[in-house]
């Protein structure tokens, strides 16, 4: 979801995989939510964000949980820097030292669910990031 402008979220956002459909099924695993804002972000203390595993329905042998999702949140970046990552992560003339990745971020109160399902062999737990520029720290050139 591209949100322009800054971006307040206080409800639950939901991509949680299914429960396996029969015996022995295993369950799905996680989508995905991908959020941007060209300005700041804040998650409030309503926010959810739930990307887990979906359950086996049976633990025996033949039954997994699925695994977690992936969360991406990322804040504070003109659309410009959004597509050189985007489209070329690996671009140099993106400057890494310029971009704060981290899956805790202080503005955000809520409360996020990545966790892999149950079954016979447990899913794995999926990942949580939180992008932004730091131009506090210089000017960042695109040259073509």
């Amino acid at each position: 979801m591209e949100l322009g402008g800054s971006a307040t979220v206080n409800g639950t956002f939901t991509a949680s995989g299914g429960w396996g459909a029969r015996y022995y099924y295993s369950g799905g695993s996680g989508g995905g939510i991908f959020l941007t804002s060209q300005g700041p972000f804040v998650g409030g203390t309503g926010a959810v964000f739930n990307v887990a595993g979906g359950n086996a329905t049976w633990y025996g042998a033949y039954s997994g949980g699925g695994g977690g999702g992936r969360i991406a949140v990322w804040f504070g970046m003109p659309d410009s820097v959004k597509q050189r990552i985007l489209t070329a992560p690996d671009n140099p003339s993106v400057q890494r030292s310029l971009i704060v990745m981290t899956n805790v971020y202080s503005g955000f109160l809520g409360t996020n669910t990545v966790d892999g399902g149950i079954g016979y062999s447990n899913g794995t737990p999926g990942t949580v990031r939180f992008l932004t520029v730091d131009l506090q720290k210089g000017t960042l050139f695109f040259l073509q």
